[in-house]
């Protein structure tokens, strides 16, 4: 093999790895964009789950003030009574 075959052949898998690594470079880029997209997705799902939280801690309190209103006997009574057999 002759020096600019040489040559010619380094440059041939000098160009072929410069395209690999742009296309890994391409694919990085859109995995950090994927990232950010889900870190935001994230961020609303928490805040969705803090508000639900919220307001099943509302329902809980009100559901113990219409049991002190009216009788804790009277509201088991009445959920056996819609449960079915």
């Amino acid at each position: 093999m002759t020096s600019e075959e040489f040559q010619k052949a380094v440059l041939e898998e000098f160009n072929a790895l410069k395209s690999d690594i742009n296309a890994i470079k391409s694919t990085m880029a859109t995995k950090e964009d994927v990232h950010k997209i889900v870190a935001e997705q994230q961020k609303d799902v928490i805040a969705m789950l803090q508000l639900l939280d919220k307001k099943l801690s509302d329902i809980q309190e009100d559901m113990k003030s219409i049991t002190e209103i009216v009788g804790e006997h009277e509201v088991k009574i009445r959920t056996l009574i819609r449960r079915p057999v």
